[in-house]
């Protein structure tokens, strides 16, 4: 088809064959373009997109992307999931651990830039953004939760 004769079949906000008045299947079936029907690995896709949403009725909701939010909920000793609460009484355990796992990532940061100094290296830091900037929101949201005796939930 031609560029032109394309942009005319441009639905209402750019979607392609009036989008959006068809239902999801029917867009699917419908406006399907060389282009879209490239497959794209599941897991790919799935980890690209995930996010963590920890919502609470004490703070408002704190996002995070998919490798950051496993890797704070591991520093709890939770197992990664995509739905889970932290329930109230179980918030300040959980706040330390989370805190303890912040100290010990500052130590080892300062040992890598110690160990790069030692080595004639401009002892540059492994990682632009330490677990202590990323889990801070989360602190905050765990410490407001649990002065108010609510709990914390993502993925619902």
């Amino acid at each position: 088809m031609e560029p032109a004769k394309a942009a005319n079949r441009m639905g209402r906000r750019g979607y392609p064959c009036n989008a959006l008045r068809l239902p999801r299947r029917a867009r699917a079936r419908r406006c399907r373009t060389a282009e879209s029907t490239a497959p794209v690995p599941a897991t790919a896709a799935a980890d690209e997109t995930m996010l963590y949403k920890f919502k609470s009725k004490a703070a408002g909701d704190v996002i995070m992307t998919a490798p950051v939010g496993d890797a704070v909920l591991r520093a709890m000793g939770r197992e990664p999931a995509s739905k889970g609460i932290f329930e109230a009484a179980a918030l300040p355990g959980l706040a330390r651990a989370l805190e303890a796992a912040v100290v010990d990532d500052e130590v080892r940061r300062q040992q890598l830039a110690d160990e790069a100094k030692a080595q004639g290296g401009s002892g540059a830091k492994p990682d632009n953004v330490s677990l202590k900037q990323r889990a801070w929101p989360l602190l905050e949201m765990m410490k407001r939760a649990a002065d108010a005796h609510q709990d914390i939930v993502w993925g619902v």
